[in-house]
């Protein structure tokens, strides 16, 4: 026996309805219990939620203290070529060794045979704070790019004076600037300083993975300025090529409407 189109449609019809009546029901049921728990359970609830969040920033905070300690370490015992820059009518880029010693000095020297002078010395109490990036008021001044945005850092000094340098490459880089950093934040004890450009640098000690997302996010910015390209589009080829890499092409082919025809 074939059902008429109408008693098809009634038969839904009583169904959704019944099933709209259970549903609300159960509903009720869940907002009467909410309503119903104690200010303990509650309190508990969200002394929970802050335990876990506290936790995290422990760790957070345990690895920029272990990534600071790498970092300085090196900088005492093997120091790091780098180059400083120089603005003005005659911009100029030079090599030189940085070596930090144990009284309370940077010493400057001959980058080739990697020797600190103890004559050319900096004062770590007088670090200010850190800046990554070519922002300062001198950096700004250039007229000729000699270095990566992302390989270029500046000390800030009291009186909002500049020490700008650019490390010699991409691997001394994480450990030049957190080792730098975590003197600064020795000296300033994380109280803010305002900086030469102009924003609140308030110091904070820095982990190896935020240093490597801030040099990326520098990375990416370039590469799309250069190609004229929006950074959607230059993360989006990224990611093709990664497709490509690991998945095999049965894969691909699954993922290929979502992701490589994008």
């Amino acid at each position: 026996m074939v059902e008429s189109l109408a008693a098809v449609q009634a038969e839904a019809a009583r169904v959704v309805g019944e099933s709209t009546g259970v549903l609300q029901y159960r509903e009720d049921q869940l907002r009467e219990y909410e309503n119903s728990m104690t200010e303990e359970i509650k309190a508990l609830r969200i002394k929970g939620n802050g335990y876990k969040r506290s936790s995290y920033a422990l760790m957070k905070q345990k690895q920029r203290e272990a990534d600071s300690e790498s970092s300085l370490d090196r900088f005492r015992r093997d120091g790091f070529v780098v180059f400083e820059h120089t603005f003005g009518s005659r911009p100029k880029r030079e090599a030189t060794f940085m070596l930090l010693n144990g009284t309370g000095t940077i010493n400057w020297g001959d980058a080739k045979q990697k020797k600190a002078n103890p004559k050319k010395a900096l004062a770590v109490k007088s670090i200010q704070s850190v800046i990554y990036g070519p922002t300062s008021a001198e950096f700004n001044k250039r007229t000729m790019i000699d270095d990566n945005d992302w390989m270029c850092l500046s000390i800030v000094m009291q009186g909002n004076v500049t020490i700008d340098l650019s490390a010699q490459n991409e691997e001394d880089l994480p450990d030049l600037l957190i080792a730098l950093n975590a003197l600064a934040v020795q000296t300033q004890s994380g109280k803010p300083q305002h900086g030469p450009d102009k924003r609140d640098t308030a110091v904070q000690l820095l982990s190896r993975g935020s240093v490597y997302t801030r040099r990326l996010q520098m990375r990416i910015a370039n590469n799309a300025t250069r190609h004229n390209l929006s950074v959607q589009t230059i993360l989006m080829r990224s990611v093709k090529k990664t497709v490509k890499q690991i998945m095999p092409e049965a894969e691909q082919a699954v993922v290929g409407k979502l992701i490589l025809t994008a």
